[in-house]
């Protein structure tokens, strides 16, 4: 069952109002999760994680994300915008261009959804303390990675561990642009129903095909450096 009808979501999308269309399953066991990590997270951009609250040792939710309609990279204290087609450079500080992204993203979750339903997912690696400390960056970049990525994911995926239910959602920005989607409500529950297909075990991942299969493992670092390194740690804590 989906939670919102064709003149609900017409009437929203004419206003232009942010809307999170959803529907959701109850499930016995967590078989299922082996299938979504094999035919959900093998696409570009998207991602996994866990929410752990007030202390407790397994997360409540675990989320999936993916297609973003929006991506932003922030590197060598320059923003840039990305899209499917090009990478366009934003003007303004990073610090200031993150806030704006998190301030703008005001958006109401539908009563009896996780409160994780609509986010922007991404990472802030460590070298960000060079934008607000002055520090010397004299490490190699072997990584070619961003200091910061940021998504805005339009299909989520989200196991309530406690409820033992499953939710598919579309969420339907008021700014979205996405090429691949024409913004129609028979496309959006096309979509979620193919995220349930997503759910349907298979087979078993065969864990002793994956440790015996080669796998090459190299350090960026060399042990004579590595271990100066660390008599530099204990001499700093001491």
């Amino acid at each position: 069952m989906i939670n919102v009808t064709f003149n609900e979501f017409k009437k929203n999308h004419k206003k232009k109002n942010n809307q999170v269309i959803y529907s959701s399953l109850k499930v016995k066991n967590e078989k299922f999760l082996i299938n979504i990590i094999n035919n959900f997270l093998n696409v570009k951009n998207s991602f996994v994680f866990e929410s752990v609250e007030k202390g407790k040792i397994r997360g409540r939710y675990t989320i999936f994300g993916k297609d973003p309609d929006q991506i932003w990279e922030f590197n060598n204290n320059q923003a840039y915008f990305v899209n499917s087609k090009k990478r366009k450079k934003i003007t303004g500080t990073p610090e200031k261009i993150i806030e704006k992204i998190i301030e703008n993203f005001k958006f109401k979750v539908p009563k009896g959804l996780p409160p994780i339903s609509s986010i922007i997912s991404g990472y802030f690696s460590y070298d960000i303390i060079r934008y607000v400390e002055k520090i010397p960056n004299s490490c190699t970049n072997d990584l070619n990675l961003p200091d910061v990525r940021l998504v805005r994911p339009v299909k989520l995926i989200i196991y309530d561990n406690f409820k033992k239910k499953i939710y598919f959602i579309f969420n339907c920005f008021k700014d979205q642009k996405i090429n691949n989607y024409k913004i129609k409500y028979e496309d959006i529950i096309k979509e979620i129903n193919n995220l349930k297909k997503l759910i349907i075990f298979k087979e078993e991942i065969s864990l002793k095909k994956i440790l015996t299969s080669k796998i090459k493992i190299k350090s960026n670092t060399s042990k004579k450096k590595f271990l100066k390194m660390v008599k530099s740690a204990k001499k700093y804590i001491k």
